[in-house]
């Protein structure tokens, strides 16, 4: 259900909410309200609040990587297994003007979500006596940070846009992600969750059937899991911070009845890929983090009737 409510013009409110079933005798409410009240032409400000969930579950990738020195790690819920909850408030200023030759928007928000009963994955094979990982309720996580975007277009001509994001994610309590390790191993940070990140587009169409267009992705540093086999001991890794760089430039040939687009490119033209993987039959085959491949190039054959 869904109310839309424009209060004076200038203050307008949406409030709603939706029920769902998941199991037998098992059901969610997920409320949500938002607002937004114009401050000037062009400037408004936004706030909102929702609820969300997930239901228990497996999913397929979680199963394919963990496949720790030639083995799998058996991946199952526990018992009693709630679903996952989340109350996620934000605030936002955004401001949109236009021009006779193009259009700019800029976006500030902050948001805060707190999770209730979040799923972790925790080590549980000594409970098991084989190698499991159990997914479990954990005892609550807060996640909030600061967005910001910034876009400038000029449909004619070229088109910028930038995003980022500076984000801090914590369970309430340290995630036993491995029963072989010490405390100094232990974290309350979310695994394999950068705690900033960013990207950045642009695109050029000045030059008669030419298009150019780069793209720029920044992964800041996070913490992942590094299991033994490969290495002597279960540990937790910092990884560095990747700037994957791309470029591509494509060409329209315009024929009798046809147009044939040619195109070519670099990506992640800096070469910025992960050093340090395992080798060998005993390696972690999960332990990978960072752009999905190193630095490649391209050629493209496009042709349209």
């Amino acid at each position: 259900m869904q109310y839309d409510w424009n209060v004076n013009g200038l203050l307008k409110i949406k409030a709603g909410g939706r029920l769902d079933a998941f199991q037998p005798n098992q059901y969610n409410a997920s409320p949500m309200i938002s607002a937004r009240y114009t401050l000037s032409p062009g400037l408004e400000l936004r706030g909102s609040y929702s609820r969300g969930f997930r239901i228990p579950q497996l999913f397929s990738e979680e199963v394919h990587t963990e496949l720790v020195s030639g083995e799998i790690r058996v991946i199952r819920l526990a018992d009693n297994l709630d679903a996952e909850q989340s109350d996620s408030y934000t605030l936002s200023l955004d401001y949109d003007k236009e021009w006779s030759g193009g259009q700019i928007e800029l976006v500030a928000e902050g948001f805060y979500t707190r999770i209730h009963n979040p799923f972790v994955l925790e080590d549980a094979s000594s409970e098991y006596d084989q190698n499991v990982l159990e997914k479990r309720n954990g005892a609550g996580a807060t996640v909030q940070g600061i967005n910001l975007e910034a876009a400038i277009t000029n449909g004619r001509y070229y088109t910028l846009e930038a995003t980022f994001t500076i984000l801090r994610s914590r369970y309430d309590e340290v995630l036993k992600w491995s029963e072989e390790v010490g405390d100094d191993q232990l974290t309350r940070s979310f695994l394999r969750t950068p705690e900033r990140y960013g990207s950045l587009m642009a695109g050029f169409s000045g030059l008669k059937n030419t298009e150019i267009n780069a793209s720029m992705i920044y992964t800041g540093p996070m913490w992942v899991q590094h299991y033994a086999g490969y290495i002597e001991a279960d540990r937790l890794e910092r990884t560095p911070d990747f700037v994957e760089l791309n470029l591509k430039a494509s060409h329209t040939f315009k024929l009798k009845k046809n147009k044939l687009i040619v195109s070519a490119g670099i990506n992640n033209l800096l070469d910025s890929f992960q050093e340090d993987f395992d080798r060998g039959p005993d390696r972690d085959a999960s332990y990978i983090y960072g752009p999905q491949q190193p630095r490649t190039y391209f050629i493209g054959l496009r042709l349209h009737n």
